[in-house]
Parts: structure tokens; C-alpha cells; sequence
């Protein structure tokens, strides 16, 4: 039970914090607090992150590095400086990416060939123009009047030619990752004409701005997630392939360096406790292999092959005659000695040959 105090400890107590000799503990420091910040991202349930940090930065620095091949593009074709930079990497719906085309347009559907999905490219209208003008001999200088009319399908044909290389472009962009080819399998001036995928696949789109004589345009590539999938799916099996052969020779070359004991069988004999006891220096002990006969090759207790005994330098050596495969040696035995009382087979002399 607690102690009450009286009035002169009460008293004595008052003057001690006054004087400083005890710190007042409304005025003593609290502990500190935790200032760390926390970086708190936005995430949306609706439109789930589908590719990796790691796989969207590589396809940003793709396309970065194809928006300066457009740029050479256009000056060899036409000689004409042109800025070209990627603006957007967005991941939408394929229907969200139709609703953000102008109308009229010129969409085409294009196959990742041979076993790749799908790939929309839309070239917007005034780019469309520009490079029609130039293709024909001007210099794509042209007057915007807010206006776009629809491409006739002479005039497509002969941007065509443009697209095409772009296309190529393209290829050259994704053949470090996944080289494919590109072929074009439908073609519109409305993207009402033009179902690549169904409205709720989702994509991601990439942007590139193309700049022409002060006239700012844009070209829309849209990846539809399969198609993307496939493609990485693809590259990440090679890059895993090529890594484990990679690993099996340098495996296979660190066990080649390790030494392996060999070792060649005379022959077996088995003789009695009696005669073992009276073994002396200069016996003689008759073994179950004949002196013409080959003897085994043992990589440690496996046998692996079979050869005939002869000298070479001074020393005991062994020329092999056969060696028995892969699958025999895993499978092989020590033999066993013959039974007893079991006749051995004499070998035949060699036939003469002449000289």
C-alpha cells in the first residue's frame, strides 16, 4: 500500500523542483518520435500493373532508341531534319485506345509472325499527309485547317511504302529481345474498322511524337498484352536455355580437371587359408586369366574397357581395345571370379601371318 505524504514532504519536495534538484517531470523530454516518411503509390484495382518494372523499362528504352531510327528514317528517305521522341507508354484498354484515335485515321493490323500475337499501328492524319506530300515529290510543308479528310485507298497504298519501312524499324527495335516479322493483315481509315483484339484486352501503347516542319504529329503503336506475353515468355526461355548451357560447360570443364584413379586387373585366384599361411617369397600364383587375354580397365571400381599389357618408357602401360559405352558403364559389374572346378576356355594362337 502506498506511503501518504505529509505536509513537510510535500513541502520539501515543491522546493527541490523549484531548486532544480529533481526535474519536473511535465517538462522532461518525451521520447522522440518516428519521423521516417513512407512513399505511399497509387494503385488502381482496374487496371492492374500486368508487366514487370523490369520488362516496361526495357520496352520504354526500345522504343526511345526506335524513335531516333524514325528520325534517320525520314532524313534518308527524304532528306528532311525531323524530331522524333517517345511521349507515352501507357497500358489502357485496346476500346480506350480506339476512343483516343481521330477520325478519320489510318489504322492497320499488323502479326507478329511466326507464333506472335496481334499488334495495332495507327499513323495519325497529319503525319499521314505530310508523308504523302513528300512521297510525291513535296516537301511536306502543309497547311492545317483543323480538317482531316479520309485517305483514299490510292493514297494508302502509296503511304504504304513509308509504313513498311517503319515496319522494319520496328523488327530492328525488338530483334536484341525477340526478333519476329510484322505483316499487315488489315488496314482501315475509321478504327471502327479495325478489331485487332477484343475492346477489354488490355495494351500497352506507345507514343512517338514526330515533329516536320514546325507540324507536330503522332504515331500509336498498341501491344496487346498477349501478344507481349508471348514475346517475353519466349526471350526469357532462350535466356534461360542459354544460361544452363552456359553452366553445364563450365561444370563440364571444372570436372575435367579433377583427377580420376584408372587402375588394370591382372587376374583372381583363390586358394585355400591353409596354402595362405604357408606363402612364401617365390611362390607362384596361378591366376583365372590367361596370359593372351585382355585385361579389364577400371575407372575406379567400374570396369570401362579392356586392353592388352605392354611397356612404354620404361614403364607398365595399357593399349585399349574396346571401351564399353555410356550405358555399360553405368550398368557394369565387377566379374566374378569363375566358379570353382569350372573349365577355362584356352585361347587360340595367333595365325602366322606372312611377310
Amino acid at each position: 500500500m502506498a506511503e501518504t505524504l505529509s505536509q513537510a514532504e510535500i513541502d520539501a519536495l515543491r522546493d527541490a523542483v523549484r531548486s532544480g534538484k529533481i526535474e519536473d517531470v511535465s517538462q522532461a523530454k518525451q521520447p522522440a518520435t518516428s519521423t521516417r516518411e513512407y512513399k505511399v503509390v497509387g494503385y488502381d484495382f482496374r487496371k492492374p500493373q500486368l508487366l514487370s518494372a523490369e520488362n516496361l523499362l526495357m520496352l520504354q528504352t526500345m522504343h526511345q532508341a526506335l524513335a531516333k531510327n524514325i528520325q534517320g528514317l525520314l532524313f534518308s528517305m527524304f532528306k528532311i531534319t525531323a524530331d522524333s521522341t517517345l511521349s507515352a507508354m501507357d497500358q489502357v484498354s485496346y476500346s480506350e485506345f480506339m476512343l483516343s484515335l481521330e477520325t478519320p485515321t489510318y489504322l492497320l493490323g499488323l502479326q507478329a509472325e511466326p507464333e506472335f500475337g496481334p499488334i495495332g499501328f495507327e499513323l495519325s492524319p497529319p503525319l499521314g499527309a505530310q508523308i504523302l506530300e513528300m512521297l510525291l515529290g513535296g516537301d511536306g510543308d502543309i497547311e492545317e485547317d483543323g480538317q482531316h479528310r479520309e485517305f483514299s485507298p490510292l493514297e494508302m497504298d502509296i503511304i504504304r511504302a513509308w509504313i513498311d519501312r517503319a515496319m522494319e524499324e520496328i523488327q530492328l527495335a525488338w530483334s536484341n529481345l525477340q526478333p519476329f516479322e510484322l505483316t499487315v493483315t488489315s488496314a482501315g481509315s475509321t478504327p471502327d474498322q479495325i478489331q485487332v483484339v477484343p475492346g477489354d484486352t488490355p495494351c500497352i501503347c506507345a507514343g512517338i511524337d514526330i515533329k516536320i516542319h514546325n507540324h507536330e504529329s503522332r504515331i500509336h503503336i498498341c501491344y496487346p498484352f498477349s501478344t507481349l506475353q508471348d514475346i517475353f515468355q519466349k526471350s526469357e526461355v532462350e535466356q534461360d536455355v542459354g544460361r544452363r548451357s552456359e553452366m553445364r560447360k563450365a561444370t563440364l570443364k571444372a570436372i575435367q580437371q579433377v583427377p580420376v584413379e584408372s587402375g588394370v586387373e591382372l587376374g583372381r585366384a583363390t586358394i585355400l587359408a591353409k596354402q595362405l599361411s604357408e606363402l612364401q617369397v617365390g611362390d607362384i600364383i596361378k591366376l583365372d586369366n590367361q596370359a593372351a587375354n585382355e585385361l579389364q580397365f577400371y575407372i575406379g571400381d567400374t570396369p570401362v574397357g579392356s586392353g592388352m599389357v605392354g611397356s612404354r618408357q620404361g614403364r607398365l602401360a595399357i593399349r585399349l581395345q574396346n571401351m564399353k559405352n555410356a550405358q555399360k558403364r553405368n550398368t557394369a559389374k565387377q566379374p566374378s571370379p569363375p566358379a570353382a572346378g569350372s573349365a577355362v576356355p584356352k585361347p587360340q594362337p595367333p595365325k602366322p601371318t606372312k611377310g
